[in-house]
């Protein structure tokens, strides 16, 4: 997963880059965070040379499991999810949409039947199928993502954020103002190392900045959530 903000330090602003790579690996969730100051095509290189050289060792003896146990030649079921999951961010990562959504697709199938991922698992779920759908121009598909995942973690921001892009996509202005609201209503409950999009930097809110109907409800929402 990755995402652009705009960092202040020292009274300075500045446009900050973070990609955050999540796995999990014999049931325990990895969380890798990379954060990049104004960020230059270079960065970018290192990001995807740092991509290809992440791999998972164990350093405990072969055929045992933690506690001496022996381990077990076939996949855990539940980690069917989360495989599928880390696959999904590998193709989203490299932009390859198309194959990124068959593994995300799955993944949620799966999640729809039987719940096995935590909650910021399927966050990033959520988040990256639905903004590989957009991003393909689905956005029928982006937006019944979004809204499934409302309706299973209805306080969490950035479904509401992302679904306002969606709508503001579909020239939706009044479907957008919507779900800002929301969005900045639970700001509060965002993953660790996340922070809210700004949306007047937002590329698919750029079409309704010169509408005053638009431009006053954002100013509206931003300040009553300061």
């Amino acid at each position: 997963m990755q995402y652009d903000v705009v960092a202040e330090i020292g009274g300075k602003r500045f446009k900050q880059k973070n990609v955050n790579y999540y796995s999990a690996f014999r049931g325990k969730w990895i969380d890798v965070h990379i954060s990049i100051i104004e960020p230059t095509k270079g960065d970018e290189s290192t990001v995807a040379a740092f991509d290809k050289s992440l791999r998972y060792e164990d350093s405990r003896p072969t055929g045992t499991e933690e506690g001496g146990s022996p381990s077990r030649s076939d996949p855990v079921p539940d980690q069917e999810a989360f495989q599928l999951l880390r696959d999904g961010s590998l193709y989203y990562m490299k932009r390859d949409y198309k194959n990124s959504i068959g593994s995300y697709s799955k993944a949620l199938e799966l999640e729809k039947k039987k719940p096995t991922l935590d909650k910021v698992s399927f966050r990033v779920l959520i988040d990256n199928l639905g903004m590989a759908y957009g991003i393909s121009g689905d956005l029928k598909q982006a937006k019944e993502t979004f809204e499934y995942g409302i309706t299973k973690d209805g306080e969490y921001p950035m479904f509401y954020y992302n679904l306002a892009c969606t709508y503001a996509e579909m020239n939706d202005m009044e479907g957008a103002i919507t779900q800002l609201k929301h969005a900045f209503q639970y700001r509060d409950n965002q993953n660790p190392g996340e922070r809210m999009p700004d949306p007047t930097r937002d590329d698919s809110f750029q079409r309704f900045m010169t509408n005053e109907r638009f431009t006053s409800a954002l100013r509206e929402i931003m300040n009553k959530s300061m």
